[in-house]
């Protein structure tokens, strides 16, 4: 006997209801409802927790920049990091002028000025809000404070060419704003690995089969917090070394825990790989060797640390050599981030649309 058409209709509108995707018109709301269920369940962290949190790790990863360069070659590292306070001298004071150092700022500045545009214009703007939105706004803002800040870097090394030059208020602005930029994108970096947290969260993401723990997603104002703490340090000049190159690398050290927590907040998910497409990332997948890059190109620019004193003190090089290499080191770095953030948002973007390939 057949069964009644109205019996088979009631079915199908059971399973729709209990499936995995509720239809409102033509938009589905199931991305959104459960990227807020998995954000709710990683911002649950009290307040409290989160101030002691902040004040305890910004100290002492603030205090751990200014103490670790000198324990990997402690005598390149002492005649190198000698402390300034934005006062330089003849004897200890060293900066180039050279078009290989200048040069090579302008020409990263107008890579990653391109790379910024290309990360917040990834997914062409749908109806309504994209899911990689704030991915991409965040990624974006990482990039411009790297091309911010090789930018000022640039300006400075071309125009401030005298020692009484760099003893100027005009020259401690500009060099404020060079490293006080990588300082804040410590702050911007953390606030990607927790927006990873919540868009690639098992529950909230197609792409993600599940994960070995849950990482924190820490709520903005944590990390706008500590972009604030460590610029002002910058500021203040607790950071200036006699050669002003140096406090970059002390700046990039501060992001040691910001570096850790976007990489984490990818690496502890197991991923549903799928067969690579060509071109857009439009399958909604992530990549593996995009979230190599990623792992990779947080950490990349580590080795500058140790690197610097020890180029400046034990080799012949000119200063405008040495910092030709590592800003062609910097590329590579920073380039892989940029890779890896755009190739997130594509898929982030695309897998609400696709999931019968997922």
């Amino acid at each position: 006997m057949c069964k009644p058409s109205g019996s088979d209709n009631q079915n199908s509108h059971l399973r729709q209801r209990n499936g995995a995707s509720v239809s409102n018109g033509n938009k589905s709301v199931e991305p959104e409802v459960n990227a807020s269920l998995g954000a709710s369940q990683k911002d649950s962290t009290s307040p409290f927790f989160n101030i002691l949190f902040l004040l305890l790790i910004s100290y002492g990863s603030l205090e751990f920049a200014q103490w670790f360069p000198y324990q990997l070659f402690p005598e390149a590292a002492l005649a190198t990091y000698v402390p300034a306070s934005y006062q330089y001298d003849e004897i200890e004071t060293r900066f180039d002028n050279t078009i290989w150092t200048w040069g090579t700022d302008y020409g990263l500045f107008i890579i990653f000025s391109y790379a910024a545009y290309r990360c917040f214009t990834a997914v062409a703007s749908p109806k309504g809000r994209s899911p990689s939105a704030r991915l991409r706004t965040l990624s974006a803002a990482l990039l411009a404070l790297y091309a911010i800040s090789v930018f000022a870097g640039g300006w400075a090394h071309q125009f401030f060419l005298t020692l009484d030059s760099l003893n100027t208020v005009e020259f401690r602005i500009i060099w404020t704003i060079c490293v006080g930029t990588v300082t804040a994108a410590g702050g911007v970096m953390g606030a990607i690995g927790s927006e990873i947290s919540r868009s690639f969260n098992v529950r909230s993401s197609r792409l993600v089969k599940e994960e070995i723990f849950s990482t924190p997603a820490f709520p903005d104002w944590f990390w706008a917090g500590w972009a604030i703490y460590m610029t002002s340090a910058c500021a203040i000049g607790s950071i200036s070394f006699k050669r002003p190159a140096c406090d970059i690398f002390i700046a990039g050290t501060t992001q040691f825990v910001p570096s850790v927590h976007c990489v984490s907040s990818l690496f502890v998910r197991y991923w549903a790989d799928q067969k690579a497409h060509k071109g857009q990332n439009n399958s909604g997948e992530v990549r593996r060797l995009y979230r190599i890059f990623h792992y990779v190109g947080f950490f990349f620019n580590a080795p500058l640390l140790p690197s610097y004193p020890l180029l400046v003190q034990y080799t012949s090089l000119s200063l405008g050599t040495v910092n030709s290499l590592l800003h062609f080191w910097l590329l590579m770095g920073w380039g892989m981030q940029a890779l890896s953030l755009y190739h997130l948002s594509t898929g982030l973007s695309s897998s609400s649309t696709t999931s019968s390939t997922l």
